[in-house]
């Protein structure tokens, strides 16, 4: 882990409706309330020009101040809590959830199983995939995902290996993805726009657009394959 969280700004994300919250604040709203109140409460330009400011400033906070929150939020969770962690390595014939038994059984494995509404077992017979469907998986390892809300705007993507038998966690990856704020939110609701929240999956690396942890690589740092001498 580096010794310190990447600056702040790397981690503030906003689109178009922050700015236009921003702008109405300020054109319609800070003119508005100027006239009705500031100049009548306060006599002197000093004690105006102040007031004005707080206002503006009170804006910036209504548009922006969650994005800042939320920014302050990933940027501990992405300092403090991305990466492999791998607590057990074991050996094994196979596994669940995986996929691609040509790829598997190169490196070793002789069988993958998987669900797709049922569940299915690959195995290689004669250098050819062979394909079945069965009734319950017999691995004793796993290969999952999880999505876990944070606080904020912010959402845990965890790859984990399981063992069915005991439910001990062998290993886990953890990467945030970082959503916008209630203006943004807003601003994407009205207008229909879509939203890719980027994600960061390692402490010394920026939050990117399509940024993803490699799977295959996790699960061979935890599941070895049985080699028969």
């Amino acid at each position: 882990m580096s010794h310190s969280p990447l600056p702040l700004w790397n981690y503030l994300f906003t689109n178009l409706g922050a700015l236009m919250v921003m702008l109405f604040l300020l054109i319609i709203i800070v003119p508005l309330l100027y006239r009705k109140i500031i100049t009548k409460r306060w006599q002197s330009l000093r004690a105006r020009v102040t007031a004005t400011v707080a206002l503006c400033g009170l804006c910036w906070l209504i548009a922006y101040g969650d994005v800042l929150v939320i920014a302050v939020n990933a940027q501990r969770l992405c300092h403090e809590e991305t990466g492999t962690k791998v607590f057990k390595t074991v050996e094994t014939d196979g596994f669940l959830g995986g996929a691609g038994i040509v790829g598997w059984s190169s490196y070793g494995f002789k069988y993958i199983e998987y669900q797709v509404g049922t569940y299915y077992r690959q195995t290689m017979v004669a250098g050819k995939e062979v394909e079945e469907r069965i009734a319950a998986p017999t691995s004793r390892y796993e290969y999952a995902n999880e999505s876990t809300g944070m606080a904020f705007q912010v959402v845990r993507n965890t790859k984990l290996i399981r063992d069915r038998t005991t439910m001990e966690i062998l290993g886990e990856a953890s990467s945030f993805a970082i959503f916008p704020g209630w203006a943004d939110r807003m601003f994407l609701g009205f207008t229909g726009f879509s939203w890719s929240p980027p994600i960061c999956i390692a402490p010394d690396q920026k939050p990117r657009l399509g940024a993803s942890i490699d799977s295959n690589n996790f699960i061979k740092k935890i599941l070895k394959p049985v080699y028969v001498n």
